[in-house]
């Protein structure tokens, strides 16, 4: 099950307003005044009953339109059938790098670039990074600090510390945290939530202050606590994507620094939506 699939996260979508139900793949609904708006993201398995059950639950919620991003396949015709056209506008990542953490931490190490295997020796044992549970107050503040520090550097749009306190608490023990500290203050971070046998690397902060050795440091360290907890396999969580030019862009940079990771390139298919309403609604600001 897709990590946006999950009962975890639809408990941290509901403090942003959304509702949840579940037929068995998870429907997000989140009630505009006398409407709705509806998106199912990454549903393992797409069917005719499904979409009939997704009409019935459209219909009940007054929903404006339907927004579906597949997690595997693009049976268009079934989408044709159900009156859904091909979208150009992505909600979540539409491809990814995914690191097999199978066999041992040498073996997932070997697969890593040769500069990536180089950065992690010349900081390790000579930088603390410290793994702490998603409830642990002051290790997210610390985490955020640096969050919002990064997101100012790089000019993008950062969540509220209580949007971000929020997910934590939703995940729990199904997360952690890896900072890495230089000269007692945060120089990195990394804040990981995990579902099923998957961790993903769900947000990523870096101080333009210190080396930029320190992301390779705590991004090793995470994929250490996920072969700890049993995790099969590493979500990188969005790299640009060629398809999407104008959505992913900025993301060339860091597209960079995932693909050091020996990771499987996975790209979902292109994602659908049916409207209901006869006027015009900005479902890409969903």
């Amino acid at each position: 099950m897709h990590l946006k699939q999950s009962k975890n996260w639809g408990n941290y979508l509901e403090t942003l307003g959304w509702e949840s139900s579940y037929i068995p793949q998870a429907v997000r609904i989140k009630p505009l005044l006398f409407w709705s708006v509806i998106k199912i993201q990454r549903p393992e398995e797409l069917s005719e009953d499904f979409f009939r059950k997704v009409d019935i639950l459209a219909k009940e919620h007054k929903a404006l339109f339907v927004k579906i991003e597949p997690d595997v396949g693009e049976d268009k015709e079934l989408f044709s059938a159900f009156k859904y056209k091909k979208s150009r506008e992505i909600l979540s990542f539409s491809k990814t790098e995914i690191v097999d953490l199978a066999g041992s931490l040498g073996a997932v190490l070997k697969n890593c670039s040769k500069d990536t295997r180089q950065r992690i020796k010349k900081l390790n044992g000579a930088c603390y990074v410290e793994i702490s549970e998603l409830t642990s107050y002051q290790k997210l503040k610390d985490f955020y600090g640096l969050f919002c520090e990064t997101a100012r550097h790089k000019k993008f749009w950062a969540p509220s510390f209580s949007e971000t306190n929020n997910k934590a608490k939703a995940f729990g023990k199904n997360g952690f945290l890896a900072v890495a500290y230089q000269n007692e203050k945060p120089a990195a971070a990394a804040f990981v939530l995990c579902e099923g046998d998957t961790a993903y690397y769900e947000h990523a902060a870096h101080s333009p202050k210190v080396l930029g050795d320190y992301p390779y440091i705590v991004l090793w360290n995470a994929i250490k606590e996920c072969k700890r907890r049993k995790m099969s396999f590493f979500d990188l969580c969005g790299v640009y994507d060629e398809r999407f030019k104008r959505a992913t862009k900025k993301w060339k940079k860091f597209s960079v620094f995932k693909r050091k990771w020996g990771g499987e390139e996975k790209s979902y298919p292109f994602s659908y939506v049916k409207n209901y309403s006869p006027f015009w609604f900005p479902f890409f600001l969903l």
